[in-house]
């Protein structure tokens, strides 16, 4: 299934937005930022990997073929890297944290409120569009999975550490309080559940049809963009990069070499048919090769898919009477004239990566990287989109190509922590709120009052309706300045990124699987009565591991171990 890999479900919704809301909903989502105790609930349900919630205005829609969109909403991009299934998600969500669902969609056009539950399934399938392609870098491990084995990390590196100051008499009983501090967190990874016998021995059959790679495990450094973009974007957060792009699909035809004439849209799905899978499953790893996105250790999640169309959710309601009298009056029947709706002029690819890059240089760093490694089996994909083939010559031109189609992500959401999440006290957010509102009032009152009582507005009895209106004017303003101060200070608050999880970049995840099923194998050797010294048995593990070395020994990207390294 292109929507699973390994125990990863990959979730796309797009649902559309009344431009007059849209500002409201990016508030919303500003607030839930400057307030990180808002997301307790959404960090609670242990399940997401990196999730984004991506605004997209009526004019982002990069211009294809056939033109720039002309399109009467906003749109609303919700996609998810979560584990289980479907059902089970959805219910979490409702069944979790039904409030914060409906702000997260508050929006949105017909929402109809997570609860009951059925309503809310009826439009996430509605307004859902299926993955083509789906990379992850740690098939076999559940979120809980891999903040399981960072908090087994986090104890080796603690007792390394240590080691060198205990003795043989000493050392097992801080080896013990360890091992008693992460004996919940020794699990091994493994295969998912698979959805269906048919969908195994698809994945199977799959195999004949994959394309040989053509990859360079060995690029050269790039010189960096002089034009990189300075102003603050919420696509990198928490020391990862949230890449969303959107690129216009070609909409002439193609006549292959047998005379039949075949879409873009078609080739590029094709093309996304034929790329490998991580080793995500039994029959894909039977694969001689991997997927094209393991090449590179700074992706942890990597999803390709076509937006055949804008979702329509139905006409706008209006009210019955009104309706009939306005038909009454203008003589034309109700239901005679059809109302307008969102018609994209192209399709578009809707390409994301979650990835380890604080900034702009480095994201044009992994982008060059990327495409030097697996360029040419991305080329397949990509040259059915429109302006690729004259623009993309190399790694710079790729990494500039997507930059320019790129959407800024609104709300991005990673839970690798496993600790609490640090974050500012709520009543100093609010503090900050209040003060700020007061400041921006008092200013523009007094500000106001100058200017108006030098133009005589105050010259009459406090009675006159001159001076009622200036005064009302006044207080009015005021409070107008005040909400838009504070509005500012929740946006340039929301746009903070939060900090980065201890571990989380995929090397560190990568060695904390590994460093897992080894600690795992060598915890169960020493309960064994011939098992020898302790001290001197985990010096030798941690010269066979080697904690700090993140290169090697460590856990392949987008493989499931199944014996102890």
């Amino acid at each position: 299934m292109s929507n699973v890999a390994g125990k990863a479900y990959a979730m796309n919704v797009l649902t559309p937005v009344p431009p007059t809301r849209t500002w409201l909903q990016r508030l919303i989502f500003m607030v839930a930022r400057a307030v990180p105790s808002t997301l307790a609930g959404l960090l609670g349900l242990s399940l997401i990997h990196f999730a984004r919630w991506v605004i997209i205005k009526r004019e982002q829609w990069p211009q294809g073929d056939r033109g720039k969109p002309q399109l009467k909403n906003d749109y609303v991009l919700f996609c998810s890297n979560f584990n289980g299934t479907w059902d089970q998600y959805i219910d979490a969500f409702s069944d979790g944290i039904p409030r914060g669902l409906d702000l997260f969609w508050y929006a949105s056009f017909k929402y109809p409120h997570s609860i009951p539950v059925t309503a809310f399934k009826d439009y996430i399938v509605h307004n859902q569009f299926d993955t083509g392609y789906y990379y992850n870098a740690t098939p076999g491990s559940a979120q809980r999975d891999i903040k399981a084995a960072l908090r087994v990390l986090a104890q080796l590196q603690a007792l390394e550490r240590e080691y060198p100051k205990l003795t043989a008499a000493t050392f097992p009983v801080e080896y013990n309080k360890a091992l008693a501090r992460v004996q919940n967190s020794l699990g091994s990874p493994g295969y998912a559940p698979i959805a269906s016998l048919d969908s195994a021995r698809a994945e199977e059959n799959r195999l004949a049809f994959l394309a040989p790679p053509s990859r360079n495990p060995a690029p050269v450094a790039v010189a960096p963009d002089n034009n990189i973009p300075t102003k603050p974007t919420t696509s990198f957060d928490g020391g990862h990069c949230f890449l969303t792009v959107l690129l216009p699909i070609k909409t002439c035809a193609v006549v292959d070499a047998a005379g039949v004439r075949r879409s873009h849209a078609h080739l590029l799905r094709e093309a996304l048919a034929r790329l490998p899978t991580a080793h995500q499953s039994a029959p894909t790893q039977k694969a001689p090769f991997n997927s094209p996105f393991a090449e590179s250790l700074r992706t942890h999640f990597a999803r390709m898919a076509v937006i055949d169309d804008a979702i329509f959710n139905g006409p706008v309601p209006a009210d019955a009477i009104s309706k009939a009298l306005k038909g009454a009056i203008s003589s034309v029947p109700d239901g005679a004239t059809m109302q307008s709706f969102d018609q994209l002029p192209c399709p578009y690819l809707f390409f994301s990566v979650d990835c380890d890059a604080k900034d702009e240089e480095e994201l044009w760093g992994y982008l060059c990287d990327l495409w030097q490694r697996i360029g040419a089996e991305l080329e397949p994909v990509l040259r059915n989109c429109f302006g690729f083939t004259e623009r993309v010559t190399g790694a710079a031109g790729f990494a500039a190509y997507i930059r320019d189609h790129r959407l800024e992500t609104t709300m991005p959401f990673n839970d690798y922590w496993t600790q609490d999440l640090p974050t500012t006290p709520q009543w100093m957010v609010i503090g900050a709120l209040i003060l700020t509102a007061v400041i921006a009032a008092a200013g523009w009152g007094f500000g106001l009052h100058f200017i108006l009582e030098k133009l005589g507005a105050f010259a009459g009895s406090v009675w006159s309706l001159g001076f009622a209106l200036s005064a009302i004017a006044l207080v009015i303003s005021s409070l107008g300045a005040a909400a838009y101060a504070a509005y500012l200070l929740v946006i340039q608050l929301g746009r903070r990124p939060f900090p980065t999880a201890p571990n989380s970049d995929l090397k560190s995840v990568l060695k904390a699987l590994y460093l897992q099923r080894a600690f795992i194998d060598f915890a169960i050797k020493q309960q064994k009565p011939s098992a020898p010294d302790l001290y001197l048995a985990f010096g030798q593990f941690l010269a066979q591991v080697q904690v700090k070395n993140l290169d090697a020994p460590t856990q392949s990207p987008g493989t499931i171990p199944r014996t102890a390294p």
